[in-house]
C-alpha cells in the first residue's frame, strides 16, 4: 500500500486495481493438508525445502528464518519446551 492508501505498484492508478489482481491468488486449505500445529512453521518450510530439493539439510532451517524474515514473521524456531 502507498501513502495515500492506494496499491504501490508502478501501475497507473487507472489500471492498479488489475494490476494488483492480477499478482494476488488464494491459498486453499484443505483441514487434512494445513500446518501441524505440532510443529513450529519454520520447521514446516525447512521440510517443505527438504521434500522440494530446494536445500540440504544443513541449508534448509537458514532458509525459512530467511524467508520468515522477508515477511517479518520472527522466532521461526523458538525454543521449545
Amino acid at each position: 500500500m502507498s501513502s495515500k492508501g492506494g496499491i504501490s505498484s508502478g501501475c497507473p492508478s487507472v489500471i492498479a486495481g488489475r494490476c494488483a489482481v492480477a499478482r494476488i491468488g488464494f491459498v486453499f486449505q484443505e483441514p487434512m493438508t494445513a500446518l501441524n500445529p505440532v510443529f513450529t512453521v519454520g520447521d514446516q518450510i525447512a521440510e517443505a525445502l527438504l521434500v522440494h530439493g530446494l536445500a540440504s539439510p544443513a541449508q534448509a532451517a537458514v532458509r525459512a528464518v530467511a524467508l520468515l524474515d522477508a515477511v517479518r514473521i520472527p522466532d521461526a524456531f523458538p525454543p521449545r519446551p
